[in-house]
């Protein structure tokens, strides 16, 4: 240790910070959801694959305006 830090203290306030914060930060603002990137991706991985509606340029799921 030097002069007093103490690097586990530290990274365990940091750490409860985070948790607050995130404790404080709304599901949803209007139509706005607001998630983690690590939660996104999970979710994304739980969805079925999108099938080719067009070749490969249009997929199930996507608008297409003219």
């Amino acid at each position: 240790m030097m002069g007093g830090f103490n690097i586990y203290q530290a990274i365990g306030a940091e750490l409860q910070k985070a948790d607050q914060l995130a404790a404080s930060v709304p599901e949803q603002i209007g139509m706005l959801t607001i998630k983690t990137a690590n939660r996104t991706i999970k979710e994304a991985a739980l969805r079925p694959n999108p099938d080719a509606l067009w070749l490969s340029l249009w997929y199930e799921g996507e608008v297409w305006a003219q």
